[in-house]
């Protein structure tokens, strides 16, 4: 981002429309921030913060094996892998820091199946909301 000064120049002017520089954001200006969520959802992808699940180890013998003893460590079945957030398969110029990828023509967001920055499925962060609010509210106050 830092390395970005149009996109920078454009998430703070959207900031000033939408809160001003007299009180401090809400959650309820996020739905009218759709460029500076795009903008999150950037870094998101691009900064993968915890590209590894917790690692799981079985709570009980499986099997006839003596190989799955009890406290054993699994193989981690991991949803999410950095690279996925980069595929060019996915994403066009995945390694370029470009928030429109997130944005309509009309300049609304687009959720995107394929961003999956907390996981998807059963191992999926379970502070998900807690921290999408928290990147809000931290991102648009600074």
């Amino acid at each position: 981002m830092s390395l970005n000064p149009d996109i920078q120049e454009k998430v703070h002017e959207e900031i000033e429309r939408v809160i001003g520089g007299d009180r401090a954001p809400s959650l309820t200006d996020k739905a009218r921030m759709p460029y500076t969520e795009a903008t999150i959802m950037e870094v998101q992808r691009l900064s993968v913060v915890v590209p590894l699940s917790i690692p799981h180890m079985t709570s009980e013998k499986t099997g006839k094996s003596r190989a799955f003893l009890l406290g054993t460590p699994l193989r981690e079945a991991r949803p999410l892998h950095p690279e996925d957030l980069r595929d060019p398969a996915i994403w066009e110029k995945p390694n370029d820091f470009y928030p429109n990828r997130f944005l309509d023509d009309q300049g609304q967001l687009i959720k995107k199946e394929t961003f999956i920055p907390f996981g998807i499925g059963k191992r999926v962060c379970m502070g998900e909301q807690l921290a999408k609010m928290e990147l809000f509210l931290m991102f648009a106050d600074s």
